[in-house]
């Protein structure tokens, strides 16, 4: 068997996306290996997605800054930290910058409030990332006002210890954190009410600076790349009776996705959250508590309880979505959770409507889902849980432990996951057959919340869409898709074998559609959320079978008959776990110094 059928309708949807004109309608054809059904449920929502991204407009005027821009969620930053911004930038340059911290991630409980005060200064378009503008910002004073007796004491002994000598924390007073020696901005007009109506507050009338941000984790890097933009809703697919004609967003650099790189980032991108500003939130359930906040009194969300993470459904992204290394990017994932398989794209742009295609990548393979671990770091309250389903990892008769051990010492050097997954591909997965086809059932053993996700990629391709990437990796032509290729000929790769090792959670959005947050499993930050567009059938035997014949071919161990036997599958795994053992030693070596070889 060869790849020519899987191949041909990549390569046809690339050639229509390489014509401009034609590639709104291409896009819909995302997923390469398809469901039974044939129909893709999904056509009419990426098309709306497509038409709003070309009706994005960038606003560059010099006073796109000068209004109160607000979260229209709780956030979650490296720590992880759970917060609400609220910015305002006023006309003459300087800003007051609110952010609202709490104890969890529904944002019900206040701990204390973040206040800085600056400039700001724009500068030219990015030569990082497309479409966003540099700029010049300096801070002049950071308070912190904790919001109870425990958080003023806890900061207190901490920057006693780690900073400086301290005067007693107490709540509802602003301490300050961070003061310039030599302040710019003296003048009543920058505390003057046509530019802050807050209090102002009173210079420390110390003799040299303050400065405990970094002590403390605090900083603002994300104002010095930018964008802001306007996005037209096309009113066919507004809800009746609604005002929302448009909305202005404002996207700042992307931030530290844990603490490990908290004061080593470099920002590439943009981050998944952005500000409204506040005159365009009609449609915004929480920004009129946000925009009624002051720094004494945040605003305070309904406690949200976990949604079971069922995760089986087709997922897109919403808008073209900023990704690192200066590209601009659409998702889609079918994940079929009776077979346990998963499809995937990831088409790439160099233009933040995603008009401009550079290359994709469409990826295949089984997963292995587990309740989550939630932490936080070290220097915060101490907060483990860890829950598993023993359903999840006791083999179900004495015949799948038996196989199970088999092949099991095979793989000392792969994830326990990756064997357990690809093992039960290969044997149909026959664990879940009582699940009924088409439907996803709740029980008592799935998990909530946020999960562990482990992807595991036995299938790739790379479709390059322009000459300089044909070239970068040793292809013959644009729009021919390469299952082997280079290593770093393009900045974002999916190679297989590999694991995707995510953490996932399911939410719901303002207008109740269900959306999948990922990211990877070592940060705290989320990736931009898919949207559900369509339900999928929990099962793809076209997909199963076509990865269980492929595997046998790609390691020369495939028979004309579509089933596998036990002895099949026992050296199908082995040479399996060769080719992952090679690969993780070259890896090592490669990246091993020569006196360390030696």
């Amino acid at each position: 068997m060869n790849l020519d059928r899987l191949y041909l309708v990549a390569k046809q949807q690339t050639t229509l996306e390489l014509d401009p004109n034609r590639r709104a309608e291409s896009i819909s054809h995302a997923t390469t290996w398809r469901s039974e059904n044939g129909e893709d449920q999904c056509e009419a929502a990426i098309k709306k997605v497509v038409r709003e991204d070309r009706a994005i407009i960038e606003d560059d005027s010099p006073t796109r800054l000068r209004y109160a821009w607000s979260s229209q969620e709780c956030e979650v930053r490296a720590g992880p930290e759970y917060i609400i911004r609220k910015y305002t930038f006023f006309e003459n340059g300087t800003f007051l910058l609110l952010r609202y911290h709490y104890a969890e991630e529904s944002c019900s409980i206040a701990t204390h409030t973040v206040v800085g005060r600056g400039s700001i200064q724009l500068g030219l378009p990015s030569t990082l990332i497309p479409g966003a503008t540099e700029t010049k910002f300096h801070l002049d004073v950071v308070h912190i006002v904790p919001l109870n007796r425990q958080i003023a004491n806890k900061f207190g002994h901490r920057l006693n210890v780690t900073c400086s000598l301290q005067p007693k924390w107490r709540p509802y007073v602003a301490q300050p954190v961070y003061e310039r020696l030599h302040r710019q901005f003296e003048s009543p007009s920058w505390y003057g009410p046509r530019y802050n109506s807050l209090q102002s507050y009173p210079s420390s009338k110390k003799e040299k600076a303050i400065d405990c941000l970094e002590t403390l984790g605090i900083e603002f890097d994300e104002l010095s790349i930018l964008r802001v933009q306007k996005k037209e809703f096309d009113q066919k697919y507004v809800a009746p009776g609604s005002i929302l004609k448009s909305r202005v967003e404002l996207a700042l650099a992307n931030v530290p996705p844990n603490v490990q790189s908290r004061w080593i980032h470099r920002a590439t991108s943009l981050q998944s959250t952005v500000l409204i500003r506040m005159d365009t939130t009609s449609e915004c359930p929480i920004c009129g508590s946000i925009f009624r906040g002051t720094e004494y009194n945040p605003p305070l969300l309904h406690e949200v309880a976990p949604l079971p993470a069922l995760l089986g459904g087709s997922w897109i992204s919403s808008q073209c979505e900023s990704v690192k290394g200066g590209l601009w990017s659409r998702r889609r994932v079918k994940i079929y959770s009776g077979d346990k398989l998963w499809t995937g794209r990831w088409d790439y742009h160099l233009d933040p409507r995603c008009m401009i295609f550079s290359y994709s990548i469409t990826a295949a393979g089984s997963y292995v889902q587990r309740a989550g671990r939630y932490k936080r770091d070290k220097d915060s309250t101490k907060l483990f849980q860890l829950s598993w389903n023993p359903s999840m990892d006791k083999p179900k008769d004495r015949s799948r432990r038996s196989m199970d051990g088999a092949y099991r010492h095979l793989f000392r050097n792969a994830r326990p996951s990756m064997v357990e997954s690809f093992a039960t591909m290969l044997r149909g997965n026959k664990k879940h057959e009582e699940i009924a086809a088409g439907a996803q059932t709740y029980s008592s053993g799935t998990p909530s919340g946020t999960t562990e996700l482990d992807l595991h990629v036995a299938e790739s391709v790379l479709v390059p869409g322009d000459m300089s990437i044909v070239d970068r990796c040793a292809g013959k032509e644009a729009g021919k898709p390469l299952t082997l290729w280079p290593s770093n000929c393009v900045p974002l790769a999916i190679e297989a074998p590999s694991t995707l090792r995510l953490r996932a959670k399911i939410g719901v959005s303002w207008s109740g559609q269900y959306i999948l947050r990922l990211s990877p499993r070592d940060d705290d930050i989320w990736d931009m959320p898919l949207r559900q567009c369509g339900s999928t059938d929990s099962r793809n035997p076209r997909l199963r079978i076509y990865l269980r014949k492929s595997l046998g071919l790609k390691y020369g161990l495939a028979s004309s008959a579509i089933s596998i036997d036990r002895t099949s599958l026992y050296l199908t795994i082995f040479v399996l776990s060769l080719h992952y053992f090679y690969r993780t030693t070259s890896f090592v070596l490669t990246n091993l110094h020569p006196s360390t070889i030696m």
